[in-house]
Protein backbone atom coordinates (compact mmCIF):
# COMPACT_ATOMS: atom_id res chain seq x y z
CA UNK A 1 0.00 0.00 0.00
CA UNK A 2 1.10 3.49 -0.55
CA UNK A 3 1.12 7.07 -2.25
CA UNK A 4 3.11 8.81 -5.16
CA UNK A 5 3.45 11.92 -5.58
CA UNK A 6 5.28 13.83 -8.67
CA UNK A 7 5.82 17.17 -9.36
CA UNK A 8 6.76 18.90 -12.87
CA UNK A 9 7.03 22.07 -14.03
CA UNK A 10 4.55 23.10 -17.20
CA UNK A 11 5.45 26.49 -18.37
CA UNK A 12 1.59 26.27 -19.97
CA UNK A 13 0.17 26.38 -16.75
CA UNK A 14 -1.32 29.73 -14.91
CA UNK A 15 -0.87 28.27 -11.63
CA UNK A 16 -0.72 24.54 -9.98
CA UNK A 17 -2.78 22.08 -11.09
CA UNK A 18 -3.61 18.28 -9.37
CA UNK A 19 -4.50 15.30 -11.37
CA UNK A 20 -5.02 11.65 -9.18
CA UNK A 21 -5.71 8.25 -9.69
CA UNK A 22 -7.16 6.36 -7.08
CA UNK A 23 -10.33 5.75 -6.23
CA UNK A 24 -12.62 7.68 -4.23
CA UNK A 25 -12.93 11.35 -3.90
CA UNK A 26 -10.49 13.55 -1.98
CA UNK A 27 -12.02 14.60 1.21
CA UNK A 28 -10.30 18.01 0.53
CA UNK A 29 -10.88 19.93 -2.56
CA UNK A 30 -7.51 19.95 -4.64
CA UNK A 31 -7.06 23.60 -4.84
CA UNK A 32 -7.48 24.20 -1.33
CA UNK A 33 -5.11 21.46 -1.25
CA UNK A 34 -2.59 22.51 -3.02
CA UNK A 35 -2.67 26.43 -2.06
CA UNK A 36 -2.42 25.41 2.05
CA UNK A 37 0.64 23.36 1.21
CA UNK A 38 2.35 25.75 -1.03
CA UNK A 39 1.69 28.32 2.16
CA UNK A 40 3.45 25.74 4.61
CA UNK A 41 6.33 25.70 2.27
CA UNK A 42 6.38 29.60 2.00
CA UNK A 43 6.02 28.96 -2.20
CA UNK A 44 3.99 31.02 -4.43
CA UNK A 45 0.26 30.09 -5.34
CA UNK A 46 1.16 30.56 -8.92
CA UNK A 47 3.76 28.35 -9.52
CA UNK A 48 2.82 26.05 -12.87
CA UNK A 49 3.49 23.06 -11.35
CA UNK A 50 1.73 19.90 -12.43
CA UNK A 51 0.80 17.71 -9.26
CA UNK A 52 0.41 13.69 -10.15
CA UNK A 53 -1.23 12.13 -7.03
CA UNK A 54 -1.38 8.01 -7.63
CA UNK A 55 -2.66 5.85 -4.54
CA UNK A 56 -3.80 2.29 -4.08
CA UNK A 57 -5.23 3.13 -0.44
CA UNK A 58 -8.84 2.96 -0.59
CA UNK A 59 -10.54 6.32 0.45
CA UNK A 60 -12.87 6.64 3.57
CA UNK A 61 -11.81 3.26 5.15
CA UNK A 62 -10.02 4.30 8.02
CA UNK A 63 -6.27 3.29 6.57
CA UNK A 64 -4.93 6.57 6.71
CA UNK A 65 -5.37 7.43 3.09
CA UNK A 66 -5.22 11.12 3.86
CA UNK A 67 -2.26 10.79 6.55
CA UNK A 68 -0.55 9.06 3.44
CA UNK A 69 -1.30 12.19 0.95
CA UNK A 70 -0.38 14.62 3.05
CA UNK A 71 2.75 13.19 3.34
CA UNK A 72 3.66 11.96 0.42
CA UNK A 73 2.97 15.99 -0.97
CA UNK A 74 5.22 17.49 1.75
CA UNK A 75 7.81 14.84 1.22
CA UNK A 76 7.28 15.93 -2.78
CA UNK A 77 7.26 19.52 -2.22
CA UNK A 78 10.56 19.48 -0.49
CA UNK A 79 12.18 17.65 -2.87
CA UNK A 80 11.05 20.20 -5.40
CA UNK A 81 11.65 23.04 -3.58
CA UNK A 82 15.88 21.66 -3.18
CA UNK A 83 14.59 21.54 0.77
CA UNK A 84 16.41 18.36 2.92
CA UNK A 85 13.99 18.13 5.61
CA UNK A 86 13.86 15.58 8.46
CA UNK A 87 11.58 13.41 8.73
CA UNK A 88 9.83 15.34 12.03
CA UNK A 89 9.73 18.29 9.80
CA UNK A 90 8.12 16.36 6.66
CA UNK A 91 5.55 15.19 9.34
CA UNK A 92 4.96 18.18 10.67
CA UNK A 93 3.59 19.70 7.34
CA UNK A 94 1.65 16.95 6.67
CA UNK A 95 0.00 17.32 10.15
CA UNK A 96 -1.19 21.25 8.89
CA UNK A 97 -2.77 19.47 5.02
CA UNK A 98 -4.32 16.62 7.51
CA UNK A 99 -5.91 19.61 9.02
CA UNK A 100 -8.70 20.30 5.85
CA UNK A 101 -9.36 16.74 6.28
CA UNK A 102 -10.06 16.15 9.83
CA UNK A 103 -10.35 19.37 11.51
CA UNK A 104 -8.04 18.76 14.44
CA UNK A 105 -6.16 15.41 13.97
CA UNK A 106 -4.53 13.78 16.45
CA UNK A 107 -0.92 13.76 14.39
CA UNK A 108 -1.03 10.00 14.58
CA UNK A 109 -1.45 8.90 11.29
CA UNK A 110 0.86 11.37 9.98
CA UNK A 111 3.37 10.41 12.13
CA UNK A 112 3.41 6.47 11.40
CA UNK A 113 3.26 6.82 7.81
CA UNK A 114 5.99 9.32 8.35
CA UNK A 115 8.35 7.00 10.69
CA UNK A 116 6.70 4.05 8.58
CA UNK A 117 6.56 2.66 12.20
CA UNK A 118 3.56 1.82 14.80
CA UNK A 119 3.47 4.57 17.63
CA UNK A 120 2.37 4.47 20.73
CA UNK A 121 0.57 7.67 20.91
CA UNK A 122 -1.06 8.98 24.44
CA UNK A 123 -3.21 11.87 24.46
CA UNK A 124 -1.51 13.50 28.03
CA UNK A 125 2.51 11.72 26.94
CA UNK A 126 3.03 12.20 23.10
CA UNK A 127 4.04 9.68 20.86
CA UNK A 128 6.98 7.19 20.89
CA UNK A 129 7.84 4.95 18.05
CA UNK A 130 8.33 1.62 18.23
CA UNK A 131 10.64 -1.32 17.58
CA UNK A 132 9.11 -4.43 15.64
CA UNK A 133 10.69 -7.98 17.24
CA UNK A 134 10.23 -9.48 13.86
CA UNK A 135 8.47 -9.92 10.83
CA UNK A 136 4.28 -10.14 11.15
CA UNK A 137 2.20 -10.36 8.17
CA UNK A 138 -1.08 -8.43 8.71
CA UNK A 139 -3.83 -8.96 6.36
CA UNK A 140 -6.63 -5.93 5.76
CA UNK A 141 -10.24 -6.71 4.75
CA UNK A 142 -12.81 -4.15 3.98
CA UNK A 143 -16.09 -4.37 4.91
CA UNK A 144 -17.19 -2.48 2.03
CA UNK A 145 -19.08 -0.17 3.83
CA UNK A 146 -17.78 3.44 4.61
CA UNK A 147 -18.09 4.03 8.33
CA UNK A 148 -18.44 7.25 9.96
CA UNK A 149 -16.45 8.65 12.87
CA UNK A 150 -18.67 11.17 13.38
CA UNK A 151 -21.11 9.08 14.44
CA UNK A 152 -18.84 6.34 15.95
CA UNK A 153 -17.99 8.89 18.25
CA UNK A 154 -21.55 10.16 18.97
CA UNK A 155 -22.48 6.51 19.69
CA UNK A 156 -19.73 5.80 21.93
CA UNK A 157 -20.41 8.65 23.55
CA UNK A 158 -23.79 8.20 24.40
CA UNK A 159 -22.79 4.99 25.79
CA UNK A 160 -20.47 6.24 28.13
CA UNK A 161 -23.08 8.70 29.20
CA UNK A 162 -25.19 5.58 30.19
CA UNK A 163 -22.98 4.23 32.31
CA UNK A 164 -19.58 6.02 33.19
CA UNK A 165 -18.18 3.47 35.86
CA UNK A 166 -18.66 1.16 33.30
CA UNK A 167 -17.22 2.66 30.89
CA UNK A 168 -13.67 4.19 32.99
CA UNK A 169 -13.49 0.19 33.37
CA UNK A 170 -13.26 -0.72 29.79
CA UNK A 171 -11.07 2.40 29.06
CA UNK A 172 -8.80 1.05 31.93
CA UNK A 173 -8.93 -2.93 30.39
CA UNK A 174 -8.46 -1.30 26.56
CA UNK A 175 -4.95 0.91 28.13
CA UNK A 176 -3.76 -2.55 29.52
CA UNK A 177 -4.25 -4.74 26.35
CA UNK A 178 -2.24 -1.34 24.55
CA UNK A 179 0.72 -2.11 26.78
CA UNK A 180 0.58 -5.54 26.44
CA UNK A 181 0.54 -5.08 22.66
CA UNK A 182 3.43 -2.79 22.77
CA UNK A 183 5.56 -6.13 24.92
CA UNK A 184 4.39 -7.93 22.17
CA UNK A 185 5.61 -6.59 19.55
CA UNK A 186 9.23 -5.28 20.56
CA UNK A 187 9.05 -8.85 21.47
CA UNK A 188 8.24 -10.07 18.01
CA UNK A 189 5.39 -12.41 19.54
CA UNK A 190 2.25 -12.82 16.97
CA UNK A 191 0.76 -14.83 18.72
CA UNK A 192 0.38 -12.92 21.92
CA UNK A 193 -0.40 -10.46 19.45
CA UNK A 194 -3.23 -12.35 17.74
CA UNK A 195 -4.72 -12.90 21.23
CA UNK A 196 -4.55 -9.00 22.14
CA UNK A 197 -6.55 -8.14 19.18
CA UNK A 198 -9.25 -10.68 20.13
CA UNK A 199 -9.49 -9.32 23.06
CA UNK A 200 -9.44 -5.26 21.75
CA UNK A 201 -12.03 -6.40 19.42
CA UNK A 202 -14.42 -7.52 22.19
CA UNK A 203 -14.30 -4.46 23.85
CA UNK A 204 -14.86 -2.44 20.88
CA UNK A 205 -18.24 -4.86 20.03
CA UNK A 206 -19.27 -3.52 23.83
CA UNK A 207 -19.14 -0.15 23.07
CA UNK A 208 -20.81 -0.72 20.13
CA UNK A 209 -19.23 0.11 17.26
CA UNK A 210 -19.25 -3.07 15.52
CA UNK A 211 -21.63 -4.91 12.91
CA UNK A 212 -22.41 -7.82 11.35
CA UNK A 213 -19.92 -7.46 8.20
CA UNK A 214 -17.51 -6.76 10.32
CA UNK A 215 -18.15 -9.39 12.79
CA UNK A 216 -18.26 -11.85 9.71
CA UNK A 217 -14.80 -10.62 8.52
CA UNK A 218 -13.32 -11.23 12.12
CA UNK A 219 -14.74 -14.67 12.33
CA UNK A 220 -13.87 -15.61 9.06
CA UNK A 221 -10.26 -14.68 9.58
CA UNK A 222 -9.86 -16.53 13.12
CA UNK A 223 -11.59 -19.57 11.69
CA UNK A 224 -9.21 -19.68 8.79
CA UNK A 225 -5.98 -19.67 10.94
CA UNK A 226 -5.15 -16.20 11.92
CA UNK A 227 -3.71 -15.28 15.26
CA UNK A 228 -6.32 -12.87 15.81
CA UNK A 229 -8.71 -10.62 14.07
CA UNK A 230 -10.30 -6.47 14.76
CA UNK A 231 -11.93 -4.19 13.43
CA UNK A 232 -9.40 -0.85 12.56
CA UNK A 233 -10.62 2.50 12.55
CA UNK A 234 -13.38 4.04 14.15
CA UNK A 235 -15.81 1.14 13.00
CA UNK A 236 -19.27 0.83 11.98
CA UNK A 237 -17.65 0.38 8.79
CA UNK A 238 -14.20 0.11 7.29
CA UNK A 239 -11.76 -2.52 7.33
CA UNK A 240 -10.60 -5.17 10.18
CA UNK A 241 -7.34 -6.48 10.01
CA UNK A 242 -5.53 -9.57 11.66
CA UNK A 243 -2.35 -11.02 12.31
CA UNK A 244 -1.58 -14.38 10.88
CA UNK A 245 0.80 -17.35 10.37
CA UNK A 246 2.83 -16.73 7.16
CA UNK A 247 2.04 -20.20 5.74
CA UNK A 248 -1.53 -19.27 6.29
CA UNK A 249 -1.61 -15.76 4.31
CA UNK A 250 -3.38 -17.31 1.52
CA UNK A 251 -5.94 -19.47 3.33
CA UNK A 252 -7.18 -16.37 5.59
CA UNK A 253 -7.42 -13.59 2.43
CA UNK A 254 -9.28 -16.34 0.86
CA UNK A 255 -11.72 -17.06 3.51
CA UNK A 256 -12.04 -12.94 3.66
CA UNK A 257 -13.09 -13.07 0.36
CA UNK A 258 -15.64 -15.63 0.42
CA UNK A 259 -17.02 -13.65 3.71
CA UNK A 260 -17.54 -11.26 1.52
CA UNK A 261 -14.79 -8.78 1.61
CA UNK A 262 -14.38 -7.05 -1.52
CA UNK A 263 -10.85 -5.65 -0.71
CA UNK A 264 -8.21 -8.07 1.33
CA UNK A 265 -4.63 -7.00 1.20
CA UNK A 266 -1.43 -8.56 2.34
CA UNK A 267 0.81 -6.20 4.20
CA UNK A 268 4.43 -7.45 5.62
CA UNK A 269 5.46 -5.23 8.83
CA UNK A 270 9.00 -5.53 8.84
CA UNK A 271 10.64 -6.43 12.13
CA UNK A 272 13.89 -5.16 13.45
Amino acid sequence: LGTTVRIYEDSTLDGPVMSTDFSGEMKAEPAQFIELALASFGLEKALPWRFEVSSNIPVGLGLGSSAALSVAFSGALASASGLSLTIDEISAHAFELESLVHGTPSGVDNTVVAYRKPVLFRRDAGMNCLEVGTSLDLILASSGEAGSTREAVAAVGARRDENRAWFDELCAQAEQLVQDAKVALEQGNPVSLGGLFNATHALLCDIGVSNPMLEGLVNAARQAGAYGAKLTGAGMGGCIVAVAPPDLVSTVIADLESAGAPWVKHCRLEGN
